[in-house]
């Protein structure tokens, strides 16, 4: 939704923002979906105005999240208590639409969605409610604004949430996430209002590598320095200086890690001391 404030400026452009980016959108595929947003974000008395929603129910492929999946009866429910009143994408005369039809939008066939003015006495889909109307001003809300209210109003509600998994919750003016790749990947993390898409794809298409951690521990303190293996990525980290032990951490990376995944607790122990020793081979190591 654009407030009449946004929209003279975009019409009237006292200055040359909407006329510069509307010529570049001119060419760009599904410029709707991409030039008011570009206008708000760059413009700084709307810039910190936006609510990051477009009030619509999508549900993406998963993965990689690029294209919407056709919304089916299977997705209905879940349309419902979105509360959004816009939804995407449906199949050509898919029979949700005819769901939407008749138990939402209340539509009777081959007519217009009644408005809520529409106070004619036949209530049956068969029938014009919209042959008798009242007053456009006087507008009883429905159950269907109702949820759009309750949308509306917890997008509006600026104090962040964060619920974790005793069932706790914490309330703050900001929430700074500084998850993993690997977490975000999983999707264990629900964020309402849900991530940018973009952002969804990006994490999508980052990779995700592997590091195995072998500890060797030892009776004494015998290595004064971190040494370098030569075999892949590998390395070892001295712990006694941080922990006060004697031991060594292997870190092991590259694709060295999966095959040592498939390797049992003594034979990754033992891989791991042959790479030891090859770095120092003279040492008298058991």
């Amino acid at each position: 939704m654009l407030t009449r404030s946004f929209l003279e400026f975009s019409i009237w452009g006292w200055d040359n923002l909407p006329r510069t980016l509307f010529m570049y959108y001119t060419n760009v595929m599904s410029s709707p979906e991409g030039y008011f947003h570009t206008v708000i974000c760059n413009h700084k008395d709307y810039q910190n105005t936006t609510v990051n929603h477009d009030l619509h129910y999508v549900r993406w492929d998963n993965p990689p999240k690029r294209h919407p999946v056709n919304l089916t009866l299977e997705h209905f429910k879940d349309i419902l208590q979105s509360g959004a009143p816009f939804a995407r994408e449906f199949a050509k005369d898919d029979p949700v639409l005819d769901k939407i039809d008749k138990e939402l939008l209340r539509r009777p066939y081959g007519r217009f969605t009644p408005g809520g003015w529409c106070v004619g006495g036949n209530s049956g889909l068969d029938k014009d409610s919209c042959e008798v109307h009242g007053s456009p001003y006087a507008v009883k809300p429905s159950a269907n604004s109702k949820r759009l209210e309750k949308l509306i109003l917890k997008l509006l509600d600026y104090d962040v949430k964060v619920a974790v998994e005793d069932g706790r919750t914490f309330i703050a003016d900001t929430a700074i996430v500084t998850n993993s790749l690997g977490v975000l990947k999983s999707n264990s993390i629900t964020f309402e209002p849900r991530v940018l898409e973009w952002k969804e794809a990006a994490i999508e298409d980052l990779g995700v590598g592997i590091e195995n951690k072998i500890i060797l521990h030892f009776e004494n303190v015998f290595l004064g320095v971190v040494a370098e293996t030569f075999y892949e990525c590998s390395y070892f980290l001295n712990l006694h200086k941080a922990t006060g032990h004697s031991g060594l951490v292997y870190m092991p990376a590259g694709l060295l890690v999966r095959d040592i995944e498939k390797m049992s607790d003594e034979a990754s122990a033992n891989f791991a001391f042959i790479q030891l020793k090859k770095i120092l081979p003279t040492l008298p190591l058991q």
